[in-house]
């Protein structure tokens, strides 16, 4: 596969997920940034599950809290990516001091890679569904491949 290829198709997979979500982005109140690192990383053909652990840093620049996550994906899955990071924005369109952002979210995922590559995601749901992760959530990636996919993330904090 090409790298001309691969960078047109990750553009077109950011651009569509990013398309997506300019509707509610417009309205939402930024709570802070999610960063996430992967631990674990079990893929196929058309499901993936991968681990992170998650450091959360509120609007203000504090960090807010430590989270496990796991994300599952089904759909398609070409070529060898490795996911190494996700960092997404955190926002909500509720009231700011009730959001909590432990929970479960959906959304979709797409993005290509030729030796570096790229993805986008967009999630939703968290505390009483009002939890948007928005594709800042630049996936960094490594490898030769496309995917798009819908995901699951169930994310919880870690009390300690």
């Amino acid at each position: 596969m090409s790298i001309q290829i691969c960078k047109t198709v990750a553009a077109a997979c950011v651009a569509a997920v990013s398309l997506a979500v300019s509707a509610s982005a417009d309205s939402a109140v930024k709570l802070g940034e999610l960063n996430c690192q992967v631990v674990n990383y079990d893929d196929g053909l058309l499901k993936t599950e991968i681990t992170l652990d998650c450091s959360y840093v509120d609007a203000n620049g504090n960090n807010a809290g430590t989270y496990k996550g796991k994300i599952g994906r089904t759909g398609l899955d070409i070529g060898n990516i490795k996911t190494e990071k996700f960092t997404w924005i955190v926002s909500t369109l509720g009231n700011p001091a009730d959001a909590k952002i432990a929970g479960t979210y959906i959304g979709a995922t797409g993005g290509a890679s030729a030796g570096a590559g790229a993805a986008a995601n967009y999630l939703t749901g968290g505390f009483e569904g009002k939890i948007s992760l928005q594709p800042y959530s630049v996936e960094s990636k490594s490898g030769f491949g496309i995917s798009l996919a819908g995901q699951k993330l169930l994310l919880e904090e870690v009390q300690g």
